[in-house]
């Protein structure tokens, strides 16, 4: 017996590639990010598997949102209400009181986010920030 075949609609949202000032601000910013640069020269933002209806208190739900550069600080504001919800700070790395990481992404309304420390032993690599007291690993 052969199951019916479902459509199902996938829905992404992405913003226009970021100009060439801006990336060579990225370049300097990120310079050992080649792929990441990369996709910045396609895309401002990506907002991947977008919900089909706006929700009152999350706006339109989706599974991963890839920011545009301009909104990386206000990401990182949201990281670090985040990190000072948590009574152990024992968890987290010692790069996090500083101001030495991006975060460029997350899942929105989870408390997940994409970030990349820029200096120390770990820089360069991506790291998911799993809430509640956890990090997921690298990417």
């Amino acid at each position: 017996m052969v199951s019916p075949k479902i459509k199902i609609p996938v829905k992404h949202i992405v913003s226009s590639a970021l100009d060439k000032q801006t990336l060579g601000h990225l370049k300097q910013q990120l310079d050992n990010l080649p792929d990441l640069r990369s996709l910045y020269s396609n895309y401002g933002s990506i907002r991947f598997y977008v919900g089909k209806y706006v929700e009152e208190l999350i706006g339109q739900p989706s599974a991963f949102y890839i920011a545009h550069p301009d909104e990386w600080h206000e990401l990182k504001d949201s990281f670090l209400d985040w990190v000072g919800m948590d009574d152990d700070t024992s968890l987290f790395p010692s790069w996090v009181d500083e101001e030495s990481y991006v975060v460029f992404g997350e899942i929105p309304n989870s408390g997940n986010y994409f970030i990349i420390p820029t200096a120390g032993t770990l820089s360069f690599r991506c790291l998911v920030r799993k809430r509640p007291s956890y990090w997921l690993g690298w990417l």
